[in-house]
């Protein structure tokens, strides 16, 4: 259940909300990479997720921009998380 709840609670907070409201201000290169920045540093534990964090963040910010729906940077953030959840699972 966390594989999907989790991912839609922050795709809204990250791409729906801060997203968005840095869109309004900035570039769509500087709205990407800050929203990515604060994606990645939420992910702070442990540490070594962070540039994980920072990327998948990027290339969420990247969909978002391109395909103009969240609904695409959630899908993406259930299957992500879904794998990873797998592959810990049958380690």
């Amino acid at each position: 259940m966390s594989a999907i709840i989790g991912p839609i609670v922050e795709e809204l907070f990250f791409r729906g909300l801060i997203y968005k409201s840095f869109e309004q201000k900035f570039s769509p290169t500087v709205t990407i990479i800050s929203s990515a920045l604060l994606f990645g540093i939420m992910h702070i534990s442990p540490f070594s997720t962070v540039f994980v964090g920072c990327i998948s963040g990027i290339i969420k910010g990247y969909m978002l921009y391109k395909s103009k729906s969240i609904y695409v940077t959630i899908w993406m953030h259930i299957i992500g998380n879904g794998i990873l959840m797998s592959i810990s699972i049958l380690s």
